[in-house]
């Protein structure tokens, strides 16, 4: 807030420009969150509605009929308080996830085979979104091309997607209903991504793409690596130069898919290796087997202890890595601050790719902040005000990147922004924050009553 005042104050020109795309940050919420012990347990009502743009319900399954069904007792309950979300949140925007890496193949496999088995698994899609209240569906068949899985997959697959999204077209014409959302989570590798998506085709009818940019090391190799690697090290060669988020997503982006449907997925969780060293020169450390994840409590207790941090500055990663002690054994925790997007990456000129390009693009231009899907301008004077609207712009030419006309505004006296209200130099929380404040349901929880004061801290 202190330096939203010290950034506004005074101002009473305003510009407001908007991307072409809109911003999208999609969550997971799992439901074996549930039976975590201590505060590592999540459930429906410790969602924040605010801090995402799409949640997504993980996961639903297919029975032996080819229709959706829900996989724990009381998934039905979640539902229930997972979609109110959205009372609160009102672009809030909710999907239910089927498959996962443990639902496997099968089902899926013999669900696609026929276009009568799509058939019955559509029609009960679209009964089950709509009655429990979701906005869309997540396929998250992991993965269509898997070893043993017949290669006429990759074909059914994308009949699959253009069946569900015609559809969820004609169901939203019959019933005069929002149409649903189609998403997928996708392989980050190589040799998959190749066994598995026609994707030109598919990425016609998805609405996003979540390319699942994680797990590219892990306890199951030889040897220690960052789980989100950002680019490839010089020394990696082979299959091995393509897992990292740099060659995943160009590949797709090298396919036709447009950079505005597809999204980098950020693991929020750390693996951890068991090594054959103390030392942390990669090519001394090898890895023995260990049971892979720590919670985070584990690891956030090794932070407290004092562990030392090593950063691979070759290959940089949305991770860091830490290298600790457990009873006189080395072992590399692959720390899990994923979230941490001030590492240095060259983007892929789109703004949906662009999540450390905003402030590379306008670190130069004065009286303007990103993030880049909003760009808000102001000044004292109109001629200063021009100039500086007629640099962003520029900026954004040189970059391939354009803004779309009639979501820019130009010379207002009033703008909306982050949940303030900016107006003749002055800067109010805007009253819907307010009302939200105020029509809040009471906490009955520790973790509700933290929702709250800090939602209620940060607007009031």
């Amino acid at each position: 807030m202190e330096m939203i005042l010290k950034l506004f104050a005074g101002i009473f020109i305003l510009s407001q420009l908007q991307l072409g795309s809109t911003y999208i940050l999609s969550c997971y919420f799992t439901n074996w969150a549930q039976y975590r012990s201590g505060f590592a347990r999540y459930l429906p009502e410790d969602i924040n509605p605010f801090a995402c743009t799409h949640l997504i319900y993980a996961f639903a399954a297919i029975d032996e009929e080819n229709k959706v069904v829900a996989t724990e007792k009381n998934d039905v309950d979640f539902y229930k308080t997972f979609n109110g979300h959205k009372k609160r949140n009102k672009n809030l925007k909710t999907l239910l996830a089927i498959g996962g890496w443990n639902f496997g193949s099968v089902s899926f496999t013999r669900m696609v085979s026929t276009k009568a088995t799509r058939r019955t698994f559509i029609n009960s899609v679209v009964n089950f979104l709509r009655h429990h209240h979701f906005d869309g569906l997540e396929l998250a068949w992991q993965y269509p091309g898997a070893p043993g899985n017949p290669p006429e997959n990759k074909e059914l697959y994308s009949r699959l997607v253009e069946e569900l999204k015609a559809a969820f077209r004609i169901e939203a014409e019959e019933t005069r209903k929002p149409t649903l959302l189609l998403s997928a989570a996708v392989a980050a590798g190589k040799q998959y991504i190749d066994n598995s998506y026609e994707v030109p085709v598919i990425a016609k009818h998805l609405d996003f793409i979540s390319v699942m940019t994680f797990d590219f090391n892990g306890p199951w190799n030889s040897f220690a690596g960052h789980n989100t690697p950002l680019h490839r090290r010089k020394d990696e060669e082979g299959d091995f130069a393509h897992f990292n988020i740099e060659f995943v997503m160009k590949y797709f982006r090298n396919k036709g898919v447009s950079g505005r449907k597809l999204l980098v997925g950020i693991a929020t969780y750390g693996r951890s290796f068991k090594l054959s060293t103390s030392k942390s020169n990669r090519k001394s450390a090898r890895n023995e087997p260990r049971s892979g994840r720590r919670r985070q409590r584990e690891a956030a207790s090794l932070k407290e202890s004092g562990s030392t941090v090593i950063v691979n500055h070759q290959q940089q990663t949305l991770s860091r890595a830490a290298l600790v002690d457990f009873g006189g054994e080395g072992n590399l925790l692959d720390d899990d601050i994923a979230s941490q997007a001030g590492i240095p990456w060259e983007p892929l000129n789109t703004p949906q790719e662009a999540w450390a390009l905003d402030r590379k693009l306008l670190v130069q231009v004065t009286h303007c902040t990103p993030p880049l899907s909003l760009i808000l301008s102001g000044n004292h004077r109109e001629e200063e005000h021009i100039h500086h609207i007629r640099l962003v712009l520029q900026r954004l030419w040189e970059n391939q990147l354009f803004v779309k006309a009639e979501k820019c505004e130009f010379h207002i006296p009033l703008v909306s922004f982050l949940g303030y209200i900016i107006e003749s130099g002055q800067v109010k929380a805007d009253p819907k924050k307010i009302q939200a404040v105020e029509e809040w349901p009471r906490p009955t929880t520790r973790k509700q009553l933290q929702q709250f004061l800090g939602f209620a801290n940060f607007y009031c």
